[in-house]
């Protein structure tokens, strides 16, 4: 409603400049006498014009700051142009990735026994290892097993971490192997290595089949923060559709760009506690998206600040 006062010598002279401003169809709302002559208070409502309240723009602010934030981590633009448009702008940094992303982060479902699996290099055996310390500190002493044809180098460095722990490692040569050990004792937390799987070869992804038949354990596909933002979404399409269930990502400490783990994050794959840090008794590390949004203000922020200048 629009509403306008209107001063005139006369009463008459009031009700024209009533009529000139705002129509006939005004509303008088009070007339009052003033020591000038009369006062008139009148109000029309705007005409109401589909075509008006249809042309509204649609599009929402992108907020500059964390345009840059996600550009600085190499995420691909269309995701940096979604996320960075699902916030109000004003906002500080971290509250607004926090915000962005926590509709699309998903954990992992918990279970007790855990098959890991891979490329090769991207420290799936620490993981492994870490995970055993955490299942000893929470009183259970895991029953490990190294799905290997034979001894290997990985295999020796398995056993060597696990020795720190007291624990063995039980090798076993093919998946129906597995089930047998694992039918002896059931009880135990259970946790499996396998051999570092190229996905495109037909009998790696044949024979990671096969492994997570043989066992009810969660496989976990094990990849490194390092990698750029689409290998890790491919890689981690193709070990979901083998039949694992979730990503654990590695080595967060040795990358300068988190774009990798972003694109995970917001593509909705269930993701797991991350390995951090090069050594066994480095705990892994949940992912929230506050922790995350954090993680990537400050490293950008850090790595893109002006050095000072020597004095």
């Amino acid at each position: 409603m629009q509403i306008q006062t209107f001063d005139a010598p006369t009463l008459e002279a009031a009700q024209r400049a009533v009529r000139r401003a705002l129509g006939d169809d005004a509303l008088v709302l009070a007339t009052e006498a003033t020591d000038g002559g009369f006062r008139i208070t009148a109000a029309v409502e705007p005409e109401l014009r589909v075509a008006d309240l249809l042309q509204v723009d649609d599009q929402r602010t992108v907020d500059p700051a964390l345009v840059r934030i996600l550009a600085h981590h190499g995420v691909p633009g269309a995701l940096t142009a979604r996320l960075a448009a699902s916030v109000e702008t004003g906002a500080d940094a971290e509250s607004a990735l926090a915000r962005a992303l926590r509709p699309h982060l998903r954990s992992s479902p918990p279970a007790r026994h855990h098959l890991l699996s891979g490329p090769p290099g991207h420290g799936k055996t620490m993981a492994l290892v870490r995970m055993a310390k955490a299942a000893l500190a929470a009183g259970d002493t895991p029953r490990v097993f190294s799905l290997q044809s034979s001894t290997t180098i990985v295999d020796g460095r398995l056993q060597a971490c696990l020795a720190t722990l007291g624990v063995v490692a039980e090798r076993v040569t093919h998946p129906g192997d597995l089930a047998a050990a694992v039918a002896r004792d059931p009880g135990p937390p259970r946790l499996i290595d396998t051999p570092g799987v190229a996905i495109d070869r037909a009998a790696d992804a044949q024979a990671l089949r096969e492994a997570l038949a043989a066992t009810d354990a969660m496989g976990l596909v094990v990849l490194s923060a390092e990698s750029l933002p689409q290998s890790l979404l491919e890689s981690a399409a193709s070990f979901l559709g083998l039949g694992c269930r979730a990503v654990l990502v590695t080595k967060l400490d040795l990358t300068r760009r988190y774009g990798g783990l972003v694109a995970l994050a917001a593509s909705g794959v269930p993701l797991a506690p991350a390995s951090v840090g090069g050594g066994i008794d480095d705990a892994l590390t949940p992912l929230s998206a506050a922790g995350l949004a954090r993680l990537l203000v400050h490293t950008a922020r850090a790595r893109t600040a002006t050095p000072r200048p020597m004095p």
